[in-house]
Order: C-alpha cells, then structure tokens, then sequence
C-alpha cells in the first residue's frame, strides 16, 4: 500500500501499489491543503513573529517537515517579514502569534477548507519595558555544526520572529558569521551578531565551552590534548587582540558534555574540591545556568543554580547566562531562555560590541524564559557592588498577561530570605517592592521568579515561566 504525502497537505488515500498505474492524480489520492495568510504587526508596523498552529480536536497538528523550509518546521512557523502564506491540511486550528515576552500575544481559532485561504491578522504591543537591556542568546547552532540542519536564513528567521536582538554564533569548532545574513534579509535594524565558537573538547573529553568574540576568518580554537587551564587560555589567544572577551562553560551538568559532571564538582565543598581535582580549572567568566533543553524541567536548572551558588559563595564572580542551545527551529526554540543586558544603547542597529561584552563580563545580566525582573540595592544594578549596612532593596516584575507570574523570592547567598505570592494584580507590572535591608561583607543578593501556568506558545508542552538577575554584591 501507498499514498502520497507533502509537508503542510494532508495525505491521500491509501492504495495498493500493483493498482497505481497513472491514478495518482484520481480524486481523493492526491494530498489536500487549503492556505493559511498571517499579516503582524505592532502599532501598524509590520514584524518578524511567530506562529504556533495546533490542530483543534479532531484535527492533528499540521507538519511542515522537521527540517525548517523557509522558517517553517514541524508545527511553527518563523516569519522575518510580518506576513506569508504556508499550506496547512484542512481541519480547525488555533493559531498562536507571538514576538517574545516582550510582547502580547494572540490567539485565533481558523478553519481550513480544502483550496481556500484563511487568513489571521493580529496587532501584537510591547508591553515589558526593557529600555536600556538588549536581549541576547548567546549558544545557537546552524547548518555549519555537524548537528544542526539548519539553514543560516531560517536561524536568523528564527532568532528576529521571536525579538532576539543580539546572538552568538556558537557553532562546534566552526566559526560562523551571521551578519552578510542578516543584512541581505534586510533585518539588521532588528538583529545583531557576534562570532563565536562552541569549544567541543574530542580526545580529552572536559566539556563545551563558547568563546565570543572572535574575528571573522580567524582559525577555530584548538582543543586536542589539552587541560582545562590550556583550553581556556586557547580560547582567549583567539579572541580580537586587545579586546575582552567571554568564555562560557555551556551546560556543566549535562553528563558527559558538562564540564562540573565530568570533573566531579562538588558544590558542597568547592575548596575541598578543587584541593582534590588537580585539573580543575575556574578561569571562565560565564556559566551557562539555564540551557533551552530544560526549559520545561525546571529542576535541572536548579541543580545548576546550586552549583553557581557555591561558585559565588567561593567568592567567585562568574556570571550566569541562560540560552537556547538551538539546533534546529523547534525543540530547543531561540530565545527560550535569553538574557536581557544592560548596556548603554539597546538599539540593535546601532550594536556596540564592545560595550556589550563589558555588560555580561561586568555580571549585567538578567537570565529567563519569560518574565523581566530588576533589582536595585542601595541605587546599584545587577553586578554592582555595595557597601555593608542597612540598604533599601527595590524589586520589579514584569511580564506580558499570557505569562504567569506566582512567586518572586529574594535571596541572600543562595538562601530565601523574602518571599511574596500570587496572584498578583496588573497584566504587566506584578511585582513592585521596597523593603530595607541588612546586609554585611561577602554576601549577594539576587531574586528568582517563577510561575505556574504553562506557556501555551511555545512548542514543547510542560514549560512554565522561570527567571533569575545576577547578583548585587555587598563589600
């Protein structure tokens, strides 16, 4: 038996090959599409955004393949331009038109006819003000890795339908530039890139580490035969001269390809620790906290939270990232999570490398998958430094109404020392707290957010809101 199948068509009927001949193109055996149109915008300019199409009961979801066709996979579809047309098989669907959580979101119910178009137009707002952080993915992969399938238009699709304004090119042990990319699609007023490297160690095996920036055209980094410490300090021998920049240790807990698994980190006693594990080195800058794998497993992030805890309670000032680690359009979705950095101008099209890696290296980073929140201590942002005593503590949580927001909790060198619960009032601004606050020499302080209520948007089911700021330390 056989039947004729096309992404975005519902299959033909079966039929008994030996019967075929020319019947092919017989009524009913030919696979069956209507048209699904979508036009967005925000205030009456039109966006890249995302479409999430799920089939409503009895209709299954639709498949566009699972290698992306011009920003289309499986049941997502990543517009750069705001509109577009994609076949979808006839059935009833909910669509649902996002542009991160910096934005609204909508949802619309259509049904598909064989041969017709339906079209969905939605006028999405930004709501989360962000002004002066730019938000960031900095571990995204792309069809020059061995295992990502993906063309390089479809990853800048990708990363500007969800308003992922910086990313880094991390590709293992290639260099990629997405820039001559980014402006021949023409969204270079919405995107920025850095070249990095995903480090991929081979015959030693330590782990996966980015390093960014590196210059276009240089040579990856080397990684065979060597420690820890030689690694990282290949990492910054092909960095811009003269420039700083970020290493970052990519999912440390993550079995065999996470550094702290595979040197056996123990988080209860990190002195004793690095006593006993002569290899172990910690001259990285950035951990990589929350990877977009466990963006519904929210215990796994927490597993590597304890592991920064200790690392900054050893007194170690290494920052926390949060990042895709996308290797094709679904699954692991860019942006989810992302990184909000603060720098002196968020204007993608008026990029400042430079000043941007000083922010992440400076720990100016805010870590999530939905929710925005900020913390002020004695006046001081996120990575500042402040002096011991009675200090005011200002918190603030923001987040578009199809993100749930249910607990926000202070802590003090890993511990929760305040805590305040929902629900809570306003479809954007949750939380706005003032409280004075005792603290002395050594400790930090930062605030985790979490929330219940799953994101229907994204791909995978299960994934509930999570987010943390770096610390503010105390002298």
């Amino acid at each position: 038996m056989a039947r004729l199948t096309a992404p975005g068509h519902a299959p033909g009927r079966w039929r008994p090959v030996e019967d075929l001949g020319d019947g092919w193109a017989a009524a009913g055996l030919l696979p069956s599409a209507g048209t699904l149109r979508w036009q967005v915008d925000v205030d009456g300019e039109p966006v890249p955004a995302k479409l999430v199409v799920r089939g409503v009961r009895p209709t299954p979801n639709p498949d566009w393949g699972d290698d992306a066709d011009a920003g289309a996979a499986i049941n997502a579809v990543y517009s750069e331009s705001g509109s577009g047309e994609r076949p979808l098989p006839p059935g009833k669907y909910e669509v649902f038109v996002q542009r991160g959580p910096e934005h609204t979101m909508e949802r619309r119910t259509v049904e598909v006819r064989a041969g017709a178009a339906v079209e969905v137009r939605a006028s999405l707002k930004r709501v989360v003000d962000t002004r002066g952080w730019i938000s960031a993915d900095l571990h995204v992969h792309a069809a020059p890795s061995f295992d990502a399938p993906v063309l390089l238009a479809d990853r800048v699709r990708s990363l500007a339908a969800v308003d992922v304004q910086v990313a880094a090119a991390t590709d293992h042990n290639r260099l990629t530039d997405y820039g001559p990319t980014i402006r021949g699609m023409g969204l270079e007023r919405r995107l920025a890139s850095i070249i990095g490297n995903e480090v991929t160690t081979r015959d030693v095996r330590l782990g996966h580490f980015n390093a960014f920036p590196l210059a276009a055209g240089a040579a990856p980094v080397p990684v065979d035969q060597l420690p820890p410490a030689g690694l990282f300090a290949a990492m910054r021998a092909g960095g811009k001269p003269g420039e700083p920049m970020v290493v970052q240790v990519n999912h440390p807990r993550m079995g065999d390809i996470g550094y702290l698994d595979l040197l056996r980190m123990d988080e209860r006693d990190v002195a004793g620790w690095r006593a006993r594990a002569p290899l172990a080195d910690l001259g990285f800058e950035a951990l990589e906290v929350f990877n977009g794998d466990h963006y519904a497993d929210v215990p796994k992030v927490e597993r590597a939270m304890r592991d920064w805890y200790a690392l900054l309670d050893a007194g170690l000032h290494i920052v926390a990232t949060g990042n895709s680690d996308t290797h094709k359009v679904t699954f692991q979705e860019a942006g989810v999570p992302r990184n909000w950095v603060a720098v002196p101008d968020d204007d993608p099209g008026a990029f400042d490398e430079r000043a941007f890696i000083a922010a992440v290296r400076a720990g100016r980073v805010i870590v999530s998958s939905g929710p925005f929140v900020t913390l002020l201590v004695a006046g001081q942002p996120i990575g500042a430094t402040v002096a011991a005593g009675t200090v005011p503590v200002e918190i603030e949580v923001q987040a578009p109404p199809w993100i749930d927001v249910a607990h926000v909790e202070l802590l003090r060198r890993g511990r929760v020392i305040r805590s305040w619960h929902g629900p809570f009032a306003g479809d954007v601004r949750r939380l706005r707290e003032q409280l004075d606050l005792e603290v002395a020499t050594g400790d930090w302080l930062l605030v985790v957010v979490r929330g219940e209520a799953e994101m229907a948007p994204l791909h995978r089911s299960g994934a509930r809101p999570f987010a943390f700021t770096n610390p503010v330390w105390v002298r």
